[in-house]
């Protein structure tokens, strides 16, 4: 099986976890920004700004908020659309990290969101 993709494709995969962070007064847009091919999710909570790029069908950081299909997943098509118990915990744990694939210039993504 060929998997393909547009890099401006909208991604349903992560419907879940963006309501996540939305029900607790944050934000989370995907960009075709952050240095990487696939793009970017931006997600702002309180005063904390992180980014996760897209690497291989996968968005490293956030991918893991979803329950695995496969006992090693690889790509977001590994994981249940279905959020981990304690997704939100383990989002603000990430978040601590600047970025979980460092790829470009995470400014250009929160500029743009946030007109600085």
């Amino acid at each position: 099986m060929v998997v393909t993709m547009s890099t401006s494709d909208y991604r349903p995969a992560y419907d879940l976890l963006r309501a996540l962070v939305t029900d607790h007064g944050s934000t989370m847009v995907f960009l075709q920004k952050g240095g990487s091919t696939g793009g970017s999710w931006f997600i702002t909570v309180g005063n904390k700004h992180t980014y996760f790029a897209w690497r291989d069908f996968s968005f490293p950081g956030i991918d893991e908020f979803h329950i695995p299909i496969k006992f090693f997943p690889i790509t977001y098509f590994d994981y249940k659309n279905e959020l981990i118990p304690d997704a939100w915990e383990k989002l603000l744990e990430n978040m601590k990290n600047e970025t979980f694939y460092p790829s470009g210039d995470i400014d250009e993504g929160f500029d743009e969101l946030y007109d600085y």
